[in-house]
């Protein structure tokens, strides 16, 4: 097992080939989309999760033992009585946000979400990429997906043990979708700043010092971590997210035939005589091996499958 953990990574390295090229040509479209997002910075949980610090009060409230935390339960729909704990900032006044050094604020207080209605719903006030929405099938969510994409969106944490069998696949598509999003924007705000970065670098501006304060200039490139415990989960996963990335078109995604090879087949033949329960028989069909991990990256209109940890955008893999 070690030595073909080794091979793969070195697959992994190989495979890692033309991820810059593929970014840098499509600079000039997600500069424009980045601008348009700006405009949105108030509104955006995005931009609103990523922009700011917190301020020192909020850093106290939260590293207390226990955290200082508005409570209130609520009633939401499918998901139940809902029970809300929001970090409580000490020191908000009545805008939720303070000016630091004059020039940056500090991040918002928490607040309670708000139910989607998935009746009438407008795809574009929901701050998906235009990518995303664009490969959406209607009806976009049942009551259910609204309930948790209210709470996803919205950047806050969800613990949810009412999965099972038959709202498993839903609530998967509302995770993959978040996370695709996530992704997309970040990826797309990260070669912004690029671009901005080697033109006042180019042109030595005196704003340089201002300019390298963006909080996304980081070592490491991974953004989302998504754990589940068979490989046969790891591929509905893919193909989750393939679909809403690319839509129809699977050859938008490199080395999809080797992860099809690795990731499916391999169900296990169960008894007919004395057979085992219908939900023992859902939860271990395709491929039941628990050991693995796998690196995929986003390009501007490439899904790549097996890049090195470091280089990938998502990390999918296995407790073990």
């Amino acid at each position: 097992e070690q030595e073909a953990e080794v091979e793969e990574e070195e697959d992994e390295e190989m495979d890692d080939g033309s991820e810059v090229e593929e970014q840098s040509s499509g600079e000039d479209e997600e500069e424009d989309e980045d601008e348009e997002e700006e405009k949105d910075e108030d509104s955006d949980p995005y931009l609103n999760h990523i922009s700011y610090n917190i301020s020192p009060q909020m850093l106290e409230s939260v590293s207390a033992n226990p955290a200082v935390t508005n409570k209130s339960t609520i009633a939401f729909g499918r998901l139940g009585q809902l029970m809300v704990e929001i970090p409580k900032d000490r020191s908000k006044e009545a805008k939720g946000a303070t000016l630091l050094d004059d020039d940056e604020k500090y991040a918002p207080e928490g607040t309670v979400p708000k139910a989607l209605n998935p009746e009438k719903l407008d795809v574009k006030k929901l701050f998906l990429k235009e990518k995303i929405q664009r490969n959406l099938e209607e009806p976009v969510f049942n009551k259910l997906q609204a309930e948790c994409f209210s709470v996803l969106n919205n950047y806050q944490d969800l613990y949810f043990p009412g999965r099972n069998l038959d709202n498993g696949s839903d609530l998967q598509m509302v995770y993959c979708l978040h996370a695709l999003n996530h992704i997309l924007k970040s990826t797309s705000k990260i070669l912004h700043h690029n671009l901005k970065l080697a033109e006042a670098k180019g042109k030595k501006k005196k704003k340089v010092a201002t300019v390298l304060e963006y909080r996304d200039q980081g070592l490491v490139r991974p953004k989302v971590l998504i754990v589940v415990p068979f490989r046969s989960a790891a591929m509905k996963i893919v193909d989750t997210i393939q679909r809403l990335f690319t839509g129809d078109d699977p050859k938008l995604v490199t080395n999809y035939k080797r992860f099809q090879s690795e990731y499916g087949g391999e169900t296990l033949a169960f008894p007919k005589v004395n057979p085992k329960p219908e939900d023992y028989e859902r939860t271990f069909a395709g491929n039941t091996d628990d050991n693995f991990r796998i690196g995929i990256s986003f390009s501007k209109s490439s899904m790549k499958l097996y890049t090195k940890y470091y280089n990938s955008d998502l990390i999918l893999a296995s407790p073990l």
